[in-house]
């Protein structure tokens, strides 16, 4: 730099130096300012010494909803903020760890990410998609979650927690939708009881609506419980009166425990009338026709 100076005048200038990469934080180093005239007549010189330090790192995350409340079987998200708010760029490592068997990824939209690059003076925001297994259950859970440097060291770290919930669903499937009796009668069926949910079901039992008059049992009367996935086969008999009239009839079955009931299921039961009213029936009808036939002749003869 130059700059031109009359008689007892003087100027004020700053030195600004930058270091190069390969220079050390927590060392000393010096360097000289030197002032001289064209023809190197006058001179003077300023000996300065630098001190350098560590740049200031300041990495922050946050979560906008740390603790989340779920149903077994259903996937868990977590809005995260990553801040940079140090004073260089920053390549992060994104490090989680997960309960047994849950899988946990950081997404930027549907793109799954484990590093991410952050310019200084700058933020991200991404979603930590938690997803516990089949077989979780119900209970609080802790995620921990960490930002590290390329090196392993920590930069930030936070705890996110997922309470599970009950998930609780049973479904019915009889061996038939249609079946048929005699009146006086009795019809067999079986019907499977099945636990559709992710956690378990207790006291599971099958009630039936039926017409009135109508019996019915149910072997056995009732299960201690079912696993997720696990299902059983109750023997229901349906007794039909002697009285009952011949034709179609629907009875209802519903699944119980102490959690949850199952959707109703219907099953058609068609009743005919005993043998021996038939034989009856066709009696009556062959008189009748016998009856008839020998009045025509009667009239005939007259």
């Amino acid at each position: 730099s130059e700059v031109i100076l009359g008689g007892n005048e003087f100027v004020d200038f700053i030195v600004e130096v930058e270091s190069p990469e390969n220079a050390k934080a927590g060392e000393e180093y010096s360097l000289t300012v030197i002032a001289e005239s064209p023809g190197g007549n006058v001179t003077d010189s300023l000996p300065l010494s630098v001190a350098l330090t560590e740049a200031e790192e300041d990495i922050r995350i946050s979560a906008k909803f740390p603790e989340v409340t779920v149903e077994a079987g259903k996937a868990l998200k977590y809005p995260i903020t990553i801040s940079n708010l140090g004073e260089i760029d920053r390549l992060l490592l994104l490090s989680v760890q997960p309960p047994t068997d849950w899988k946990v990824v950081f997404k930027s939209g549907t793109m799954e990410i484990s590093r991410l690059y952050l310019e200084a003076g700058k933020s991200e925001s991404l979603i930590l998609e938690a997803t516990p297994p089949s077989t979780v259950k119900i209970g609080t859970y802790t995620i921990p979650v960490q930002i590290k440097s390329p090196e392993g060291s920590i930069y930030a770290e936070m705890n996110l927690r997922a309470t599970i919930i009950g998930s609780y669903e049973l479904t019915l499937e009889p061996s038939t939708l249609l079946t048929s009796v005699t009146a006086g009668g009795s019809t067999t069926f079986t019907v499977k009881a099945t636990n559709t949910g992710y956690t378990s079901v207790t006291s599971v039992s099958l009630n039936i609506a039926i017409p009135e008059d109508w019996e019915s049992s149910v072997t056995p009367v009732q299960v201690d419980s079912l696993k997720p996935r696990e299902s059983f086969s109750f023997n229901v008999v349906i007794k039909v009166p002697e009285d009952t009239v011949a034709g179609d009839y629907l009875i209802t079955l519903t699944g119980l425990s102490d959690q949850v009931e199952s959707d109703e299921v219907q099953v058609r039961i068609t009743v005919t009338a005993p043998t021996s009213w038939g034989l009856i029936g066709i009696g009556l009808a062959v008189v009748m026709v016998i009856a008839l036939v020998l009045i025509f002749m009667k009239f005939k003869r007259r």
